[in-house]
């Protein structure tokens, strides 16, 4: 079950196993959120999330994106899905 990803997304890209994201969020309204994350793997990986530098969940398991009728490289990276609660932050 593929999804289609909205218009202009921005998305991190080629990462390689051991590398890691940070980002910096405001926010406005305290409270708990839900994590999700939309993704494509060319081979089932773990990602783990942390919140002001302690880990919230992980590793959680990502499976592979990958189809193997699909010829064309550079698509395999267009095989998006995602995974919802992932973990309340």
């Amino acid at each position: 079950n593929f999804v289609e990803p909205e218009k202009d997304q921005l998305y991190v890209g080629w990462t390689s196993p051991g590398e890691w994201t940070k980002y910096t969020l405001d926010v406005e309204t305290e409270g708990s959120y839900k994590l999700g994350l939309m993704f494509t793997s060319n081979q089932d990986g773990k990602i783990s999330f942390s919140v002001n530098d302690m880990d919230v969940t992980g590793p959680v398991s990502i499976p592979s994106t990958f189809v193997a009728a699909d010829s064309v490289d550079f698509r395999q990276w267009h095989h998006w899905n995602y995974l919802d609660n992932i973990a309340n932050i």
